[in-house]
């Protein structure tokens, strides 16, 4: 990467003007949104004002035999 283009990635951080969120729980809420197959949700919970856990829930739709025809 060059130095022009890690610049560039730190001032579009700085744009953010983030307020709980760090760039390492934006990489790791995407990475979890990537993980999800056709039907899914990640929870952000918050405990005392600040990001706690991030939940990765998957769900799966059941085949019906007249699905299949």
């Amino acid at each position: 990467m060059t130095d022009q283009m890690t610049l560039g990635k730190v001032r579009m951080l700085a744009d953010l003007n983030l307020l709980k969120l760090t760039p390492e729980h934006i990489k790791q809420i995407d990475e979890m949104l990537a993980e999800i197959g056709s039907y899914g949700q990640v929870h952000i919970i918050v405990e005392n004002g600040h990001l706690r856990y991030i939940n990765k829930v998957e769900s799966r739709k059941f085949r019906n035999r007249e699905d299949e025809d």
